[in-house]
C-alpha cells in the first residue's frame, strides 16, 4: 500500500478482535551471536549460494531485492567478485548480529512482550509451554 504500518496501526478504529499474548525469546547476546554463527555456516554449507546463483540465471530481476536483503547480498557480492569467498559466511554473520541487535532495541521499547528467558539446551516443546503458561496467566 505504501503506507507504513506505524500509520495504519494509529488509524485503526477498531479492535483486532484477536487476545493476542505478546512474548519474546531472550537468549543471552553470547548464545545468540552463537547460533547465528552456526546458522550461517550452516545455510553456506548447504547450498545458499548455488540458490542465488540459480534465482540470478533464471530470475534476473530478482537482483535487486537480493542486493537489498541480508545475506543473499553478501553472496551477489561474492559472485561478482567484490567479496572474498574466504569472508562470506563471517561477513553474513557479523552484519546478521548488528541486526539482531538493532531489533532488540527496538523490541525492548515494547512493554507488551512478556520476555521468556532461554537456555542453550532449551527445546522448543520446553519454550512452547513457557509461552502457554503466559498465555494462561494473563
Amino acid at each position: 500500500t505504501g503506507v507504513p504500518m506505524s500509520r495504519l496501526q494509529r488509524e485503526r478504529t477498531q479492535p483486532s478482535g484477536f487476545d493476542a499474548v505478546w512474548c519474546g525469546l531472550h537468549w543471552s547476546r553470547e548464545e545468540l551471536y552463537r547460533r547465528i554463527d552456526e546458522r550461517t555456516r550452516h545455510m553456506v554449507e548447504e547450498g545458499w549460494i548455488d540458490e542465488v546463483r540459480r534465482l540470478l540465471e533464471t530470475m534476473p530481476a530478482s537482483r535487486q531485492v537480493m542486493e537489498s536483503t541480508l545475506g543473499y547480498r553478501e553472496i551477489v557480492s561474492m559472485l561478482d567478485g567484490s567479496l572474498d569467498p574466504a569472508e562470506l559466511a563471517e561477513t553474513i554473520a557479523r552484519r546478521t548480529r548488528n541486526y539482531a541487535k538493532r531489533q532488540m532495541t527496538w523490541f525492548r521499547a515494547n512493554k507488551r512482550i512478556t520476555w521468556i528467558s532461554c537456555e542453550r539446551t532449551s527445546t522448543a516443546a520446553e519454550l512452547a509451554h513457557k509461552i502457554r503458561d503466559v498465555y494462561v496467566g494473563q
